[in-house]
């Protein structure tokens, strides 16, 4: 049902998908100036199509009152609504001028801690978190439940209607506007932006792509204490990890596209932040390092970013051999033997980029 619609027209897919997968948890399904009743839901006032509320109304009915296996069906028919309104958009996209500075990289990689060095430049900003715009599927499930900052800037967003990276622009200027930053380069960071690098080198000719590489077994063993990180086995996070590193290997060297070892990164901070900021065309500033300038990410209030409050160290580097078994190390380092020395050398990881051309 949903793929028929989104073929007559994108907008109303998106539109029904999305009353769909809120009146599944609603406490009413009567939509009304564009609040969900009773919820802290949001729903575009664009999206107020009678013809997409009886889709997504027929959807949800049909959902709540079937057999497990019809259900999961229904679920699956909204999964493709969102996935085929995100590939019409991706298509439609234009090109920004934005001069955005993308931090990249696998997950536990160290980009959150990199983007919050950045941000603290005095011609930077960041919204503290990720956007996933350019990530299937994330864009909406995830911030239509955004608050603050991003909530706000999310919800002055045209979604109905096709650029996606028109609607990321309008993103932007409207979290810009809404906290004062009138002139200041945008820091977006979203690790699995990294699988995008051929969307973002084409559509942003202007921006800026840091990508940071860290040891798959330190990643691993990051990701094992983290309330966040989905626990998905060694095999699973090698393969994502590995699948995350060939999309960087993939784009090749791009004047465009700069690459940090997180090793560097937390045992030469200054030195590795001084090479970024060259990298985006500004200078290295003290208070970028400087632990007092932590309260600029909120995060820090948080037990999992609390290190964003501390000053650089280097006692994540071999951390993974306290958390990690044998097996799990012997695991790692049969999956991705070819890909960790490029996380301890540049030499290495320029070697690696060399045989991928």
């Amino acid at each position: 049902m949903a793929y028929r619609f989104a073929a007559r027209g994108p907008e109303l897919a998106l539109s029904s998908v999305w009353v769909a997968s809120e009146l599944c948890t609603a406490r009413t399904t009567r939509v009304t100036n564009g609040w969900f009743p009773g919820t802290a839901t949001y729903v575009p006032r664009s999206f107020h199509d009678v013809r997409a509320v009886a889709v997504a109304k027929w959807l949800n009915h049909q959902r709540m009152s079937c057999n497990v296996k019809r259900k999961a069906f229904f679920n699956r028919a909204v999964n493709a609504g969102y996935a085929i309104t995100y590939l019409y958009m991706r298509r439609r996209a234009g090109r920004s001028q934005q001069r955005v500075i993308f931090v990249v990289g696998a997950p536990r990689s160290g980009t959150t801690l990199l983007q919050d060095r950045i941000s603290r430049h005095s011609s930077c900003w960041s919204i503290g978190g990720e956007t996933g715009f350019f990530a299937r599927d994330n864009v909406w499930r995830r911030g239509k439940h955004w608050s603050g900052l991003r909530g706000e800037a999310f919800r002055r967003v045209p979604w109905a209607g096709g650029d996606l990276v028109a609607q990321f622009d309008t993103f932007v200027d409207a979290a810009r506007d809404i906290c004062g930053m009138p002139s200041q380069t945008f820091v977006e960071k979203t690790p699995q932006h990294v699988l995008q690098l051929s969307f973002l080198l084409e559509r942003f000719p202007e921006a800026r792509i840091v990508h940071v590489i860290r040891d798959p077994r330190s990643c691993y063993a990051s990701s094992k204490d983290h309330p966040n990180i989905r626990q998905v086995g060694t095999d699973s996070f090698i393969g994502y990890w590995k699948r995350c590193v060939d999309a960087r290997l993939k784009v090749g060297r791009q004047l465009q596209v700069h690459d940090i070892l997180y090793r560097d990164l937390v045992t030469q901070p200054d030195k590795a932040m001084r090479h970024v900021m060259a990298f985006v065309g500004l200078d290295f500033e003290a208070r970028q390092l400087n632990p007092a300038n932590a309260d600029i990410d909120g995060r820090v209030a948080r037990k999992e970013f609390r290190k964003l409050g501390e000053p650089i160290n280097d006692s994540s580097v071999d951390r993974w051999r306290q958390v990690l078994s044998e097996p799990e190390v012997a695991r790692i380092e049969r999956l991705a033997h070819s890909y960790i020395p490029a996380t301890a050398s540049y030499q290495a990881l320029s070697t690696l980029l060399e045989s991928r051309r």
